[in-house]
């Protein structure tokens, strides 16, 4: 026997989208967005962890060095984008390192 729908009753779903650059992953949560849903962006946390001042930016100093850093004392993507890529670890423990692990807290 179904129960009825209502506000108290309703099951709170949690949905990841995942893709390439250019794959529509931000029109699809605008679009999850204008229905209701409530959104966590990953990607802005973690560009707002990485500004200058931030601890987790400092960490990731420590760890891998200061040319990780644009002339403004940012980070930079493509400076560690090259980084992550000329890394022997895998690339999950060089991002995991740098903002995820903090992000996902």
């Amino acid at each position: 026997m179904s129960q009825p729908s209502s506000p108290a009753s309703t099951v709170l779903r949690r949905y990841a989208l995942t893709g390439g650059i250019g794959s529509g992953k931000s029109t699809i949560a605008s679009l999850f967005v204008e229905q209701g849903a409530f959104l966590v962006d990953a990607d802005a946390i973690s560009r707002s962890l990485m500004e200058p001042g931030e601890a987790v930016l400092a960490r990731t100093v420590a760890e891998f060095g200061e040319h990780l850093l644009d002339e403004d004392g940012r980070s930079s993507v493509s400076i560690c984008s090259r980084r992550t890529a000329a890394s022997t670890a895998p690339p999950w423990r060089v991002s995991c390192s740098m903002t995820s692990r903090h992000a996902c807290v």
